[in-house]
């Protein structure tokens, strides 16, 4: 029987030499095949899902301006976009906000009176984005108020004021018009009212 001796002095017999190797041996076998297995795995994987659709919200509006005294017919705007732009005279005129059949997503509409401050309405609905929110579809289809338009000087009956009414996504923090019966303003005033 050989013997080993280590650098502590101590004696190894063959027989635990050849353990310390075998035991050696099997680990980097193991360490090989975990290895081998490895790289099989990472190369012959394969992934797959379905496709998903992602939809954006949409939100549009159709825009009726009437004369509220006089013809009553709606008028017809000028269309840029999602922007509707009407030509209006001297006079009151009653407008309706109502959100197409296709929108997902509530909105409001901003509203420009000639170069002025542009005002925001409080949110809009329609029956899909209504009933999201427990809203009764019957009160939120239509969004309705009165605009004046006064135009100086009051002498010259063709003359015009633009007004555009823009659809926009999300509500006003602080809306300026908000859906109300509408109500009779003094005779001076020019902004628009619920």
């Amino acid at each position: 029987m050989k013997s080993f001796f280590c650098d502590r002095g101590d004696i190894l017999t063959e027989k635990a030499f050849m353990q310390s190797i075998l035991i050696s041996a099997v680990g980097f076998v193991i360490c090989i095949v975990a290895l081998c297995s490895m790289t099989f795995a990472w190369f012959s994987s394969e992934t797959s899902s379905s496709n998903h659709t992602l939809t954006s919200g949409s939100f549009d509006l159709v825009v009726t301006v009437k004369p509220v005294q006089g013809e009553g017919e709606a008028l017809v705007p000028t269309k840029d976009g999602g922007t509707y732009t009407y030509e209006l005279k001297q006079g009151k005129y009653l407008v309706t906000l109502k959100m197409t059949e296709d929108s997902t997503v509530k909105g409001r509409c901003l509203v420009t009176i000639g170069g002025g401050e542009t005002l925001s309405t409080s949110a809009i609905y329609n029956e899909r984005t209504a009933n999201c929110e427990g809203r009764t579809p019957a009160s939120t289809d239509n969004f309705t108020f009165e605009i004046e338009i006064e135009i100086e000087p009051a002498a010259d009956p063709n003359a015009t004021t633009t007004v555009t009414f823009q659809p926009c996504w999300g509500e006003a923090v602080t809306p300026e018009i908000t859906m109300e019966p509408p109500t009779q303003a003094p005779e001076d005033a020019q902004e628009p009212h619920a």
